[in-house]
Order: C-alpha cells, then structure tokens, then sequence
C-alpha cells in the first residue's frame, strides 16, 4: 500500500507535463541533527541527461512544483561542460556537536550557524579550533536587525571574519546594513529568484549570493541565474542527498569564476529509501 507521501507527490506529478521517458522513484531522506532523525520526502527523476533530485525543504523552499521542474530541467538537455577538476568546500557548524577538530581540520574555510548572540562564543571556539590560515564565516539566516548585525559584527571583531550570510530578513535591510560595515555580505534566502537578485542588484544589497540547484530552477538555469547576477556565487546544497549534491558539483565545475568555498559537504543523512513510482 502506498504511503501518504507516495500518494501526494502522484498528486503533483498529474499537474506537471513531463516526456514519457522520465521515470521516478520516491524518496524518504533520513538526516542525523544532534541527538535527533529528521525525515522529509520527495523524488529522484531519471531523464535523457542523468538523474536529479526533488526534495523541497519546508521552512526554506517547500514549493514541490518549482522543485519538480527543477529536477525536469536538469535531466533534460546535456549538462554544462566543467572547467575545473576541484571544488573548495565549507565546513559547517550548526552546533557544539560539530565542533570536532579533526574534521574542521580538513577544511579551509568553516561556516558558523549564528542566530543569537551566544552563538559568537561557538565562532571564536571555532577560531581557536582552526589553524590561522581558516576562513571564517557566518550565516545568520535572516534573523537580525541591522543593529544587531552590527553588534554581532562588533563581538566577532577579532575573527577576521571572510563574509555574513544573509543577516537580515529583507534586501533593503541588508542594503543598509552593508553600506555601515566593511565585512563582505553574501545573500541566500533573498536572492533565490531572478526577481530577488534584481532586487538585490538594485538595493546594492549584496557583494556574493549562493546558489541552489533546486530553488534556482535546475542546473540551467542556475547557470543563467548566475549569469543575470554577474558577481560572485557561493554554490551550495538544500539538505540533499549525494544525487542532489552531485549536480551541485557540476554546477560549481562548469562556472567561470569560482572565488568562494562551496557549501556542498554532504550532510550526515542516515538513510535513503527508494522506491519506484508508477504513474
């Protein structure tokens, strides 16, 4: 008997004209955070040109159909050509659990979770964690104010910090912000879209922007995207698994210009369950 999730995605695949030659497996993604499993469902769709993976990710891009033609436009035509044989990646710490230096200690740059200000004593841990030469950055996933982005700036003084990820909720209030401080401003959850980039582009509101393949609409027009954007791009995955990070990689291989660490280190996903879908 098919599962809820099952039922609900055949749901969504009747509103989507897709070739008969696409097939499609249901997924359910298990991801280890702490001490706790995390569970979200969603696609794996095999097409002319590979295989992508559809897997909204609620509280950040949860729109299933947008996502679906993302995997649609991935598999459809062939993919970019790379034009680099190695990707820089980003650590990421969400948590104390995190903070392992041997694993820190692979990497050249690490991304620190800040959403108070009591997580500016988990930065400087990481600081003291790393060797001098680490980048150090942040993503405050919109969460302050302009002045209290300049007051978290103000504790990390002492960090050399590489960039600030997404500290406010709205461009305009990023745009204000980066016209009061010199640390570089990169933009995720307000530059998804065409739209928001220009908007961004506008403001002046950003000096970088990351990239999903998912909720940029698939790998071409992620290229497009940062194409329309014309600065630098951080590459980065939604919580996927290795098919959704794979395509990731090969976006960030086929760019031309690639000044900042990816954050396509997989997460630690327990376990993947696939099962065909027939339609």
């Amino acid at each position: 008997m098919d599962s809820i999730q099952q039922l609900r995605w055949r749901d969504v695949l009747n509103d989507v004209l897709f070739p008969s030659d696409f097939k499609f497996e249901w997924i359910k993604l298990s991801f280890e955070q702490g001490f706790r499993t995390n569970d979200r469902d969603g696609l794996y769709v095999t097409g002319p040109h590979g295989i992508a993976e559809v897997s909204p990710l609620p509280g950040y891009f949860d729109r299933e159909i947008e996502c679906l033609l993302a995997g649609i436009d991935t598999v459809s035509h062939a993919w970019p050509d790379p034009k680099r044989s190695e990707i820089p990646m980003n650590a990421l710490v969400s948590n104390d659990y995190d903070l392992i230096p041997e694993n820190l200690a692979k990497y050249e740059c690490v991304k620190v979770k800040v959403h108070t200000i009591a997580d500016c004593e988990r930065v400087k841990k990481v600081k003291d964690i790393c060797s001098p030469g680490t980048k150090i950055r942040i993503d405050c996933n919109g969460r302050f104010s302009v002045q209290e982005a300049r007051e978290i700036l103000d504790v990390l003084k002492d960090v050399d910090l590489e960039l600030i990820e997404q500290p406010c909720r709205s461009n305009k209030k990023n745009a204000k912000l980066r016209r009061k401080i010199d640390v570089p401003i990169a933009l995720d959850e307000t530059a998804r879209t065409h739209s928001e980039i220009l908007e961004a582009k506008e403001l002046d509101a950003a000096d970088i922007i990351l990239v999903k393949i998912q909720s940029a609409g698939g790998i071409h027009n992620a290229i497009r995207l940062v194409d329309h954007w014309g600065g630098d791009v951080i590459v980065a995955h939604m919580m996927e698994s290795q098919v959704g990070i794979d395509v990731g990689m090969r976006l960030a291989c086929a760019l031309d210009n690639l000044n900042y660490a990816c954050g396509l280190v997989p997460p630690r996903l327990e376990n993947v369950v696939r099962k065909p879908l027939d339609l």
